[in-house]
């Protein structure tokens, strides 16, 4: 007969899933960490383990006070639904830095507009915009036209922040990459392969990054 032991078993039976998937987050939240710009919203990742969590905490409520067992059981997973809302709120926490910082520059980039999250889509146009509404009431308002503007980008000067991808970067190869032209000239080419690990040029590795073929650390 099932009973609350029968769904204590099913958590093992989820756990090399939840795992993956935790573990697939993780590399996500440090190469987002590691990487100058903004990368690719891990959306299924994020909702998987946004499920996971509440599924977890709803079946270990339920027999949670039933036996000593389960109470400890009921502990136990509770931190690690602790842990998980962490690493989750570390990563669009990371993130949301990062469209605060480049605001401007994302919101006129249609490549990094499609990273962004619904959600971090509407944040990027409300900051923007109510950075400009303070800059202005505080500031630009007493001064000339031709200096009162956030988005001034000419030859001279460039107003508009951007992420410095000439930046270097530690990387991990999940792949074999085969021969990577890291500089100018045919000396500066390497052969990388799977499980290698250099510190490179944050725009050497960008494409790779975005082809899951080598994370950041």
């Amino acid at each position: 007969m099932a009973g609350p032991a029968a769904d204590l078993d099913d958590f093992g039976d989820e756990e090399d899933g939840a795992r993956k998937v935790l573990t697939s987050l993780q590399y996500a939240w440090v190469s987002e960490k590691a990487a100058p710009e903004v990368l690719q919203y891990e959306t299924e990742t994020v909702q998987q383990l946004l499920d996971m969590v509440a599924d977890q905490d709803t079946q270990s409520r339920e027999h949670a006070s039933d036996t000593v067992s389960h109470r400890f059981f009921f502990n136990v997973y509770q931190m690690e639904i602790a842990r998980i809302k962490f690493l989750i709120r570390s990563y669009l926490r990371t993130r949301l830095q990062k469209i605060e910082k480049y605001a401007m520059f994302i919101l006129g980039d249609a490549s990094l507009l499609s990273r962004l999250s619904e959600h971090e889509l509407q944040y990027a146009q409300e900051y923007s915009e109510n950075l400009s509404k303070h800059m202005t009431a505080a500031v630009l308002k007493d001064i000339p036209v031709n200096f009162a503007k956030l988005d001034s980008q000419t030859e001279k000067e460039d107003m508009v922040p951007k992420p410095n991808v000439d930046t270097h970067v530690f990387c991990l190869a999940k792949d074999n990459l085969g021969i990577v032209q890291v500089g100018v000239g045919e000396e500066t080419s390497v052969q990388i392969d799977r499980g290698d690990l250099y510190i490179l040029r944050y725009g050497v590795v960008a494409e790779f990054l975005r082809d899951g073929r080598v994370v950041l650390l």
